[in-house]
């Protein structure tokens, strides 16, 4: 009887195999809308920690409500308002040149509560997309999201995720709000200002990531 060849013994695991796939998310505009959560989550893209997407329509409302908003303070002419979100458009398509999603095919197949919202769920198709990130959860049928294996967060679920994934991730995400803080110029926003105004939009991520700052915040002094 012939002897069966020896085993192979088995390949040792390597940091590809144990290391968590970088997820690809689209932004839906409203997340785009708040300009520090933008900045926080662009920056998380840049450094590896994501991947993000979005679709020329999502940018086009992004410059339309951004332009509404600001001349409805009544603290800036329409002009200015379209030339500052022209130019932050810009370098987020020269950043990341990738993000762009187009050829979303046909819309009217797709079945959400809100058609408006259809070029979101077309681009995370299209993109092969982990999930679509967005504050209006209810707009979006999760079974038809499902069918697609698309995924459905808030902006706090999202950012969670990326914090719990490693150790590494974690400090990595440390280092993206202080560097979001310190690029902020006219007005400068200080470390414990910046969470106080993601708080509202990402409530546990920033109770998590209070803990893991705290050598970087500055704390009152108990004196008086």
């Amino acid at each position: 009887m012939p002897r069966r060849p020896p085993r192979q013994a088995a390949r040792p695991a390597s940091l590809e195999d144990i290391q968590p796939r970088t997820r690809i998310a689209v932004l839906d505009t409203c997340v785009m809308l708040q300009s520090y959560l933008l900045d926080v989550l662009l920056t998380a893209a840049e450094r590896g920690l994501c991947h993000v997407r979005w679709s020329a329509e999502s940018l086009a409302e992004l410059e339309e409500h951004y332009v509404l908003i600001r001349t409805g303070r009544g603290d800036i002419s329409e002009d200015a308002a379209r030339g500052q979100i022209t130019r932050k458009i810009e370098a987020m398509t020269t950043a990341f040149p990738e993000a762009l999603v187009s050829e979303l095919g046909d819309l009217d197949s797709l079945d959400l509560k809100d058609p408006d919202d259809r070029h979101v769920l077309a681009a995370a198709i299209k993109s092969h997309a982990d999930c679509i990130v967005t504050h209006n959860l209810r707009d979006f049928t999760r079974s038809t999201l499902a069918q697609h294996g698309i995924g459905l967060e808030s902006p706090d679920q999202f950012l969670q995720s990326i914090a719990r994934e490693s150790p590494q991730a974690l400090v990595e995400l440390t280092r993206v709000l202080r560097y979001v803080s310190e690029k902020t110029t006219k007005p400068h926003v200080p470390l414990d200002e910046l969470l106080a105004r993601l708080e509202k939009s990402a409530p546990y991520f920033i109770k998590l990531m209070r803990l893991a700052l705290k050598p970087y915040i500055k704390q009152p002094d108990p004196s008086g």
